[in-house]
């Protein structure tokens, strides 16, 4: 419960726009480790609840450090046989690291990042914001490549 705690708690001060505070407590927050299937597939639940848990990344991005919020996400869009982290990735995640690379000017990493996403996505339904950017934005960075 405390990991809970304490990421509610840095989603908080991010919302209040307490950004120092909300770098401070997620970098402190810890991941639990991975349950022990054998005592029921609740505890794999719980161990990707909340699916979106990138309050770090968000928070650098709102201070303007872009370069820390790819870093996080660039690690948080695999999974490293090095860590205890099995959790699932969440397919937004490719496109909000697709929009900071193109804040960056990184155009071939953003392409690959919004087709990524897009792919994974190719079935949702119609009206999705971040779908209908997505696409908005693939089309026209694919132009400005050529």
């Amino acid at each position: 419960m405390k990991y809970y705690h304490e990421l509610f708690r840095a989603e908080f001060h991010l919302l209040k726009d307490y950004v120092g505070e909300a770098i401070a407590i997620s970098k402190k927050t810890s991941i639990f480790m991975i349950p022990n299937v054998g005592r029921g597939l609740n505890w794999v639940a719980w161990y990707n609840i909340p699916f979106q848990r990138d309050v770090l990344a968000r928070a650098y991005r709102q201070k303007g450090e872009i370069d820390k919020a790819i870093d996080w996400y660039e690690k948080h869009i695999i999974i490293d046989p090095k860590t205890t982290d099995r959790r699932l990735i969440p397919p937004k995640y490719h496109y909000k690291l697709a929009v900071l690379y193109e804040e960056k000017g990184r155009k071939n990493k953003a392409i690959a990042q919004y087709e990524k996403f897009l792919e994974l996505w190719k079935d949702a339904d119609p009206g999705i914001a971040e779908v209908d950017d997505a696409k908005a934005r693939l089309k026209r960075q694919q132009c400005e490549k050529i």
